[in-house]
This record gives C-alpha cells, structure tokens and sequence, in this order.
C-alpha cells in the first residue's frame, strides 16, 4: 500500500508542476510578445477549465473533444482581450493594469454566479 500511495503522489505532483508551468509559460509569453502583465491569465485558465468541466459532466460530451472545445474558446477570448482591451492602451500600462485586474473580478464573478462557489 505504501509503494502505491507514493507512485501516485509522484504522479500528482507531475501533474500540478507541469499546470504551473503551463501556466507560467503563457503568463511570460505574454508579457514577453505583448509587453502586457496579464494580472487575469490565471482567471482565464480558471474559464477555460469550468468551460470543460461543464461540457464534459453537464453536456456529456468526451474529454478529448471538451478540452478542444474549451482551448478554441479561451482562445477567441484571448484574441478579443487582445484586440479590443489590451491594443487600444498598448502605450499606458497603468490602464492595462486596471482593465486585467478588473477582469479578475468580471470572471471570477462570472464564475460564481454561473457554477456555484463550490470547488468542482
């Protein structure tokens, strides 16, 4: 039992490092390409997630198919953050700063409002 317990331990702690990697790549992607600190990228993640979360227990659509589902989604919402949010205040970082930490409390209470405050 001991032997099992440790192998799978290993194998979460792989998981969770390789999504704060993930999650730390795209935040200096961003900032490198962009010049932008994205304050609201781990919100974004958080969409995405509750995105396959809910077309895979709710609509019962496969895994597979849900997380290309919830990328091609997050994705387009990048790209309209980029374009509309982000790209008229390239020049004022203080106004980025604002509007990312303002989508951190548009999100977050998207989120709460639509799928519960309960940890799913």
């Amino acid at each position: 039992m001991g032997s099992q317990l440790i192998a799978q331990t290993c194998v979460n702690v792989l998981m969770l490092a390789s999504m704060y990697i993930m999650v730390a790549m795209g935040f200096a992607l961003i900032l490198s390409v962009l010049d932008v600190l994205n304050f609201s990228h781990a919100a974004i993640y958080t969409v995405g997630g509750y995105i396959c979360y809910h077309l895979t227990v709710v609509v019962g659509m496969n895994q597979w198919l849900a997380l290309l589902a919830s990328t091609i989604s997050v994705g387009a919402f990048g790209l309209f953050l980029e374009r509309f949010c982000f790209r008229p205040f390239i020049t004022d970082m203080n106004r980025i700063i604002v509007i990312t930490l303002a989508l951190i409390v548009i999100l977050t209470a998207g989120i709460n409002v639509t799928m519960g405050s309960y940890i799913k």
